[in-house]
């Protein structure tokens, strides 16, 4: 756009998808304090918190965008986990 007004950037969508679990553990590093945790029925707000924090230098923006019902029926599935 002129003027300084918005640019547009190009983007590529993907998405992952697991069907089993991986075979092995991948090694933990050292000298790092981590935490891997499993949460059952996530509350929406720290999901969009998470989502923010690690996607926002790629513009992870999609998630940010749904309604609490739409994000809220994606996350809280039987067959999800987060």
């Amino acid at each position: 756009m002129e003027n300084g007004g918005p640019k547009d950037i190009d983007v590529t969508v993907t998405f992952l998808e697991m069907h089993a679990p991986p075979a092995s553990s991948p090694p933990l590093p050292y000298n790092r304090q981590i935490a891997l945790l499993r949460t059952k029925d996530i509350p929406l707000h720290f999901y969009r918190y998470l989502m923010d924090r690690v996607g926002r230098k790629w513009h992870w923006v999609n998630v940010l965008r749904l309604s609490d019902e739409e994000l809220a029926a994606g996350l809280h599935r039987e067959d999800r986990d987060i």
